[in-house]
């Protein structure tokens, strides 16, 4: 119970300190405002400019439009790719493009009479609301995008799967002898595997959060295949 509360503790000490800094140098008691624009990326991305018809807000419309037209000029949106090209490819080649060349800069300008704090709390709430409108019209072609983004970031589907077997191997474990081993194991690597879905949802997944977590990997496999050998001399 005290690891449980100690791993829950962490992230709630994390945002309100992040939102403690922000009210102390810009006076606002917001997390870092990078949320709506990272959730937008991919939505925007695979949006096509009908959609235009979804949002019954029309400041949400508009400023949906001024992102569209210049992802468009830009040629960042998938509706425009060849056929040879893979589109998870693009879309991790030119994440920053869309992301904060686009959404983030060239969205600010959408709000353009505002100062600059405003314009960026602004422009990263309404982006939040953009991006959940475009994630209800293409939420399968999104959620394949999403699943691609995180099987890469396992190298492969077999490694996906193992994590998630070797997840389960824990459960199973800890449900069978209570041992608290188990259940850390098992918490760690639920927390590693939820912590890349999360990353698969707002950019593409790199080497460098791979290596943050394969840590877990190696010591779930480990201690098991300890716990196998010793299973065994048991049994000799």
């Amino acid at each position: 119970m005290t690891l449980f509360v100690f791993i829950i503790t962490i992230p709630v000490l994390s945002i309100l300190s992040d939102k403690i800094y922000h009210k102390a140098v810009h006076n606002h008691f917001v997390s870092t405002p990078w949320t709506g624009i990272q959730l937008a990326a991919l939505p925007m991305f695979i949006s096509q400019e009908n959609d235009s018809i979804l949002f019954s807000n029309e400041v949400e419309k508009r400023y949906f439009l001024h992102v569209y037209k210049k992802l468009e000029n830009e040629k960042l949106l998938l509706s425009q790719l060849k056929k040879e090209d893979y589109d998870f490819a693009f879309y991790h080649k030119n994440y920053t493009s869309i992301c904060n060349k686009t959404l983030s800069n060239y969205g600010e300008l959408f709000f353009v009479n505002d100062k600059q704090v405003n314009r960026i709390l602004k422009n990263d709430k309404i982006t939040a609301k953009v991006a959940l409108v475009l994630f209800k019209k293409h939420f399968i072609k999104w959620t394949a995008f999403v699943f691609k983004n995180l099987y890469n970031g396992f190298y492969s589907i077999s490694n996906l799967l193992l994590f998630i077997f070797l997840i389960l191997i824990s459960f199973l474990n800890y449900l069978k002898t209570t041992k608290k081993i188990f259940l850390i194991l098992l918490i760690f690597g639920l927390l590693t595997f939820f912590n890349l879905l999360l990353i698969s949802i707002v950019e593409p997944i790199i080497g460098r959060y791979i290596f943050y977590n394969n840590w877990v990997l190696f010591v779930i496999i480990a201690y098991l295949l300890e716990k196998s050998t010793s299973n065994l001399k048991i049994w000799k």
